[in-house]
């Protein structure tokens, strides 16, 4: 009726495990003689290797090295070889690599028929393995100088950087332009190897669909801003509403009391439970909270059933290591996780029994989310022991990646303000002073970092670089563009005098400049539109325009009321240049 194995071990210790355990079945499918790991366990070797899978064993190998998991000479012998593989003998469309490969008969790598010459996919293998050879002190040069070879120039688009090239070459019209961690590693990638930042089209939270492994997956290769990064977002307090998010989805959402019972969560992209269940276009499928662009998907709808991935668990130890311990003894204890057997996907079919002999379990060993876990729980264990984790390390000590991440997280540059260093106190270290001016308009060089809510109520934020000084209102262009307005002239500014201003960067002496325009407007339906535009802005000593307000109100003659139409700007950081 049944056979089975048993694995008898002397780690006790739930991470531990985790990570060993997690790191082991991924090793386990990388082949040494090649430097490729296989994207899934049931895959033969050089049949379907995949990229970013290798790139980031590197990364988990660094890490075990720095938790005594494994030897040094193993350590620098497993990297090498990935290391050599990837730069030396991998086939290359423009810079980038294919996101799958395959062994030819004559032993050379080409791309799996099908797949595409990935640009995120080539990132992630080529900053996991930078990690790896900056961590274990490895000459990272070639890696850097492959970087810079991509030819990025064809890449960047209006939105964002191009998913990369088709199997035959032609560019794909699609772009990494939405908020995320893939996003933000091939934006890094980008300003490591350019010295600028890509457009991107969609830089606020949340992510597209709310999958958990976007909100987490940069922070498992590159240490986390603790300030604003360069679109304006907060990721520590970002990062901590998305997992709590993800803890208590299945506590408010009906349908899944067995995950709720037993304190299991984790929407992220992951292969259904039961691949057989689903058409084949289904099985692996991006599970997610809802985002910007689409509603929450727990599995339900194609699958009878929610879902979980548990991988996403381990990528959020290091910020609810409780709940996600919790998960993972009781994952042990089941015996879905072990020395020998993975859990890809996991859900109970008859909703409300929990028991083992009733769970639906994917057991998948596949490389990328093996990878996801090992990092997950190796930065856990890194950050236990009070080290920093070693894939954390090049961001800030190798130079190709730290001028880089200085750009797209300007608040952790040496040369950045202090936390809760308030602008008062930057002016007085930079010795400015604006006593012999006439208003203060002008603007010190530096980074400028602007959140504006347009008159629907969105919000964007925009970045700034003044490199001379200037009034940075010529090259702002924030004034909204409202078709309702009809032509004419504003009124003479007149200004109002000095204020006390609050901001993000403490209690300004502002120069507060007002504006208008009034109109009335004839009609041959005899509407006879009437209005007023008001523009009211304040400037602050050394850095100009710290906040603004752009308001229209109107009227129609048979109204009683008036319509009104509001955008404002608020400066909420600065950065001075070095």
């Amino acid at each position: 009726d049944e056979i089975s194995f048993n694995a008898a071990t002397t780690v006790t210790d739930t991470p531990t495990a985790a990570f060993v355990w997690s790191y082991g079945m991924l090793l386990n499918n990388w082949e040494a003689s090649t430097g490729l790991v296989r994207d899934k366990a049931k895959d033969a070797s050089g049949e379907f290797d995949a990229i970013q899978a290798a790139g980031s064993l590197a990364a988990a190998t660094a890490l075990a090295e720095q938790l005594g998991v494994i030897s040094r000479a193993d350590a620098l012998s497993i990297v090498d070889k990935i290391g050599n593989t990837l730069l030396n003998t991998l086939p290359r469309q423009h810079g980038l690599w294919p996101h799958w490969v395959y062994l030819s008969p004559d032993g050379r790598f080409e791309i799996v028929p099908g797949t595409e010459w990935s640009s995120v996919d080539t990132i992630i293998a080529a900053i996991g393995l930078l990690d790896a050879q900056h961590a274990l002190g490895l000459e990272a040069a070639a890696t850097e100088r492959m970087l810079q070879e991509i030819e990025w120039s064809s890449l960047v688009t209006e939105n964002g950087i191009s998913h990369g090239y088709s199997g035959d070459g032609v560019l794909i019209p699609y772009a990494w332009d939405v908020f995320g961690g893939e996003s933000w590693l091939v934006e890094l990638a980008y300003a490591s190897a350019t010295g600028e930042v890509a457009p991107l089209a969609y830089p606020s939270p949340p992510t597209a669909n709310g999958s958990g492994f976007i909100d987490e997956l940069a922070w498992l290769y590159v240490q986390p801003p603790t300030g604003f990064d360069y679109w304006g977002t907060d990721w520590t307090a970002y990062r901590t509403a998305a997992v709590d998010k993800q803890i208590a989805y299945f506590h408010k959402v009906s349908g899944a009391p067995c995950f709720a019972i037993l304190g299991f969560f984790g929407l992220s992209a992951a292969e259904a439970p039961d691949p057989a269940q689903v058409p084949k276009e289904s099985i692996y499928q991006a599970f997610g909270v809802g985002g910007q662009f689409a509603p929450a998907n727990d599995g339900k709808p194609s699958l009878g059933s929610p879902a979980v991935a548990p991988h996403y668990a381990a990528m959020i130890a290091s910020l609810r290591p409780g709940p996600s311990i919790q998960m993972w003894d009781e994952l042990i204890d089941r015996g879905y996780f072990s020395p020998l057997t993975n859990v890809e996907s996991l859900a109970f079919p008859f909703v409300a029994d929990c028991t083992l002999a009733h769970t639906q379990w994917n057991q998948l060993k596949g490389s990328w989310n093996l990878a996801l876990q090992a990092l997950g729980w190796g930065r856990y264990l890194a950050e236990r022991e009070g080290k920093v984790p070693a894939v954390w390390q090049a961001t800030l000590e190798n130079p190709f990646l730290r001028n880089g991440y200085f750009l797209l997280a300007p608040d952790e540059s040496p040369n950045a303000p202090k936390k809760n260093e308030d602008l008062g106190a930057i002016l007085e270290k930079l010795n400015i002073s604006c006593e012999s001016e006439d208003d203060y308009r002008w603007s010190l060089p530096g980074l400028y970092r602007y959140r504006i809510t347009d008159e629907s109520g969105n919000v964007k934020v925009q970045s700034v670089m003044i490199s001379e000084r200037q009034k940075i209102e010529d090259v702002l262009g924030w004034l909204p563009r409202d078709s309702s307005v009809p032509p004419g002239t504003m009124m003479p500014a007149i200004e109002s005098g000095m204020e006390s201003l609050r901001s993000p960067l403490g209690t300004l002496q502002s120069l507060r400049i007002d504006s208008w325009q009034e109109y009335r407007i004839q009609t041959m339906n005899h509407s006879d539109p009437s209005g007023t535009i008001t523009i009211s802005e304040w400037y602050a000593c050394g850095v100009g325009l710290a906040r603004a307000a752009w308001n229209h109100s109107w009227k129609y003659s048979y109204q009683m009321s008036l319509t009104e139409r509001r955008s404002e700007l608020e400066l909420f950081s600065y950065s001075p240049l070095p």
